[in-house]
């Protein structure tokens, strides 16, 4: 499911909400893996030329990242759901509705990994 797909199936907000989604987006902890050469001459020789994450994995080449060099399997990728919120609600448990829609998003399985916060300009 793209990100504007999971925008679309997202539940109504409550009347009168304070808070509300922005985008969808991924996040990497600690970075997104960054693909080399030997990567790919790995998926050409080894994979029909097919560069999936498991040839990456298995090329057994970390991240050419400068200083990095994690492997694949250790960068994380989070889909994240980016809600915007008043920038002068210090407890979101005081934003009326919030808590509730948070849930009703969890329950329809959307593929999400978490939540960020953003406060409003």
């Amino acid at each position: 499911m793209t990100p504007d797909e999971i925008m679309e199936k997202l539940p109504e907000l409550p009347e009168g909400s304070e808070f509300k989604p922005v985008k969808v987006d991924t996040l990497w902890d600690p970075h997104p893996f960054c693909i080399g050469p030997e990567h790919v001459a790995y998926a050409s020789d080894h994979c029909c030329g097919m560069l999936s994450p498991e040839a990456i994995a298995a090329s057994g080449v970390g991240c050419q990242m400068e200083k990095c060099n994690m492997n694949y399997n250790d960068h994380i990728s989070m889909l994240t759901l980016f809600v915007e919120v008043p920038d002068n609600k210090a407890d979101l448990n005081e934003l009326e509705g919030l808590g509730q829609w948070l849930c009703d998003v969890k329950e329809l399985n959307l593929g999400l990994d978490g939540f960020a916060f953003l406060n409003k300009e």
